[in-house]
């Protein structure tokens, strides 16, 4: 006959076999004969809740406790049942438990790491952090302890150290999934993306139904632009956990990147459903009012209601959660600050300084509450220093457009003499130019970082001057921008919109292209650097126009990219966002003036449905003036810079974008000597080219209305005389734009200006 005690052993042993059924078959049995068994009760909660059957695990565990309510074991599992719920009431109840455990035993590492665990899924990363480290302290082998202590510290902005910690766990147990996953997580935080990419993908071979690391590795591939691909693997995260917050959000931000918004708002709310407190959603959903792409004009000022509207529920969470004085809540919800911003807000063309304000002011207010104000006194400057210290705050330390313009040519070229300037690199990458460019500067200091971490960083170097080159694009940029870290803020053009905080105090713009009242357009207050404000320097020789191109190698090159031997062809290089449906018909109506021509659109990079629309508008717009608009648009692929450089040059006019001028691409194409048709917007964002061609004085293509604008780009198609004197002219005065001494002068002057 078998004993209880044997039976108790058969279960236990079904238990660590994991044969669910049959050890809850022979708890039954054992509880039939011995209901006060508290053991069989606490095993039978095991059992129950390793089979997905959490009703009843919660009912055994009780019994257990009824029967034995000084056993730290029961109340860890009762902890553990808890947690699962994911709701915030029980994680309350759990962490009770734990505290419970804890207080009859408290040198029990799982009940510690189970606590810290709870912290840590909500966010309560420093208490997260010390049950960890305890629980390591006490069970140094334990490797489901390092892994989780490595997470915490990656949360914490301590990069290393979680690395450090990740590393020991796979030196103990190679083959820990969770262990990779969360290694590619710190991987993917430095910047170091092909390693992620490993990382995550061992997790997934070891572990094929893991739906965080397909949800990692899917954010990953959305980070690389392979968006669609990013999909497919939130698909799979959801299919195997369906209520997946992050996999329905990270699903919206995909599908809003592809332009899809009404099936990114759909995943937003979805998130928000499995997740009320979820803050990158909750800001998601109030961004993703604001449209990528526009299928008509009345599309825009619809849009604009939607996000005025959605703007004003944000506001009143915020101020509600300031009311009642809730800071864990206010902590909570400034993760999701940056995470989804306005960027597409200016590309409607209207005034937004009044909608900037608002949206400045409710960040602000979040962050100061939930972080508190800086602790700096008083400006540092005239405070014995030989230099003025200027701090540079980025996520754009590299190739691109940022950097370009305006960053590297103030970095370059104001006098050390005068100045010290310090780098802080909010969002490093791998980016190959990174040692040249970070040797460019006194002090170079990367992240990425915490919050807390960036601000003890730059209150402690004390900057005279903080100069953020963007804000609307890089989320941590943002969210040390709504504090006061340095006597005097500014920011600059890297994307030409207000920023609408009152922290910042200064808005770095150009001169030449600022409107007489634009003053009124900015929240900061306007600073006018002489002409571009701009110091660029020339191009490599490599990157200059070939001159000696024969007709025959034009003609094969133009053949390449499906352009036509001897047609017109009009370079229309901007981002497909940056065209209004307003502005549609001026293709046709140059095209019909002109006859054999072509416009040569670029693909956007992250699918097709933007491209398909567009394509859709232009068919439209062709189709009333009776033409087809396959015969006059050619898209070409996004273009690496040696491919833009080269159809550039095949070109015969750069259409400048109206509302959104170009910059970058307009510079660009002009070193290939590629003549420029602009017509000047009322902002200072679709004023680039028309400033470019003024400071090279070459007024004659810059028109003064859209029925210019058509003409020149007629008569500048038509006349090859024409095109070819303004190469040449563009040769001789490209010198022009270059080495700006008078900007930097200024600028030097208004850096060591007291406030």
């Amino acid at each position: 006959m078998t004993t209880l005690a044997e039976a108790y052993a058969l279960a236990l042993d079904h238990h660590r076999m994991g044969r669910w059924n049959d050890g809850l078959a022979v708890c039954r049995a054992i509880l039939d004969v011995a209901p006060d068994n508290a053991g069989t009760w606490h095993l039978s909660a095991l059992l129950a809740f390793q089979n997905d059957d959490r009703a009843t695990a919660l009912a055994h565990v009780r019994k257990a406790l009824a029967l034995a309510p000084d056993n730290p074991f029961f109340h860890n599992t009762f902890g553990e049942i808890l947690r699962a719920g994911k709701s915030p009431e029980e994680c309350v109840n759990a962490k009770e438990h734990y505290r419970a455990a804890l207080m009859l035993r408290p040198d029990f590492p799982e009940a510690l790491y189970n606590l810290g665990l709870t912290f840590l899924q909500e966010r309560e990363i420093p208490q997260a952090k010390e049950h960890l480290e305890r629980a390591a302290s006490l069970a140094p082998e334990d490797v489901e302890i390092r892994v989780a202590l490595g997470l915490c510290l990656l949360e914490m902005g301590q990069i290393q150290k979680a690395e450090s910690h990740l590393h020991s766990a796979l030196r103990h147990a190679p083959n820990l999934p969770e262990a990779w996953n969360n290694l590619g997580l710190v991987y993917q935080r430095q910047g170091r993306r092909d390693s992620a990419m490993v990382a995550y993908r061992r997790a997934l071979a070891l572990k094929p139904d893991f739906a965080e690391a397909s949800n990692n590795l899917g954010a990953l591939l959305q980070d690389r632009g392979r968006t669609l691909e990013a999909l497919s693997y939130y698909k799979t995260a959801l299919d195997l956990r369906p209520d997946f917050a992050e996999a329905h959000f990270n699903s919206g931000v995909a599908l809003r990147d592809l332009g899809e918004m009404a099936g990114s708002l759909e995943c937003f709310k979805k998130a928000l459903s499995f997740r009320p407190d979820y803050p990158e959603a909750l800001f998601a959903l109030v961004m993703a009012e604001l449209p990528l792409l526009y299928n008509a004009p009345e599309d825009i000022s619809t849009a604009r209601g939607r996000y005025a509207v959605a703007l004003t529920m944000l506001e009143r969470k915020v101020d509600a959660m300031i009311q009642q004085n809730n800071v864990a809540g206010l902590r909570a919800l400034a993760v999701g600050v940056g995470a989804a911003q306005p960027f597409f807000l200016p590309y409607q063309a209207q005034d937004d300084c009044a909608l900037q304000r608002r949206y400045g002011g409710v960040v602000h207010r979040l962050m100061a509450r939930a972080f508190g104000v800086s602790s700096f006194s008083a400006p540092y400057l005239g405070k014995g220093r030989a230099r003025v210290r200027v701090g540079f705050v980025s996520g754009h330390f590299r190739r691109h457009s940022v950097w370009k313009m305006p960053t590297r040519g103030w970095v370059e070229a104001l006098d050390r003499n005068q100045f010290e300037l310090i780098a802080y690199d909010v969002s490093p990458t791998e980016d190959a130019g990174a040692g040249a460019l970070r040797a460019l500067f006194d002090r170079y200091t990367p992240g990425p970082l915490s919050i807390e971490a960036w601000r003890a960083i730059i209150s402690a170097d004390a900057p005279d001057v903080l100069i953020y080159p963007e804000l609307g694009m890089d989320p941590m940029a943002l969210r040390l921008a709504t504090q006061r870290l340095a006597p005097k803020q500014c920011v600059s053009w890297g994307h030409p919109e207000t920023s609408g905080l009152p922290t910042i105090d200064y808005y770095l713009s150009s001169a030449l292209m600022e409107p007489p009242e634009a003053d009124a357009y900015y929240t900061e207050k306007l600073i006018r650097l002489p002409n571009l404000s701009l110091w660029l320097t020339p191009p490599l020789e490599d990157d200059a126009p070939d001159v000696a191109d024969d007709v025959l190698m034009r003609s094969s090159r133009r053949r390449e990219f499906g352009l036509r031997d001897d047609a017109i062809v009009y370079w229309c290089c901007q981002s497909l966002f940056k065209y209004l449906p307003q502005d549609d018909y001026i293709f046709p109506r140059i095209a019909r003036l002109v006859g054999n021509c072509q416009f040569v659109f670029l693909h956007y990079l992250a699918g097709n449905v933007v491209n398909e629309r567009f394509q859709a508008r232009m068919e439209r717009a062709f189709a009333a003036e009776g033409l087809s608009a396959a015969e006059y648009c050619r898209f070409l692929p996004r273009l690496s810079e040696a491919g833009f450089a080269s159809v550039a040059r095949l070109c015969d006019v750069l259409l400048d974008s109206l509302r959104w001028s170009g910059c970058n691409s307009v510079l660009e194409s002009l070193t290939q000597g590629t003549p420029v048709v602009t017509l000047p917007g009322q902002f200072m964002r679709g004023r680039h080219a028309m400033a470019i061609l003024q400071r090279m004085e070459m007024t004659e293509t810059i028109a003064v209305s859209v029925g210019d604008y058509v003409e020149k780009a007629r008569v500048l198609g038509e006349n090859g005389g024409l095109r070819a004197e303004i190469r040449r002219k563009t040769r001789e005065r490209i010198c022009r734009l270059y080495r700006d001494g008078e900007c930097v002068e200024a600028l030097s002057t208004f850096l060591k200006e007291s406030q």
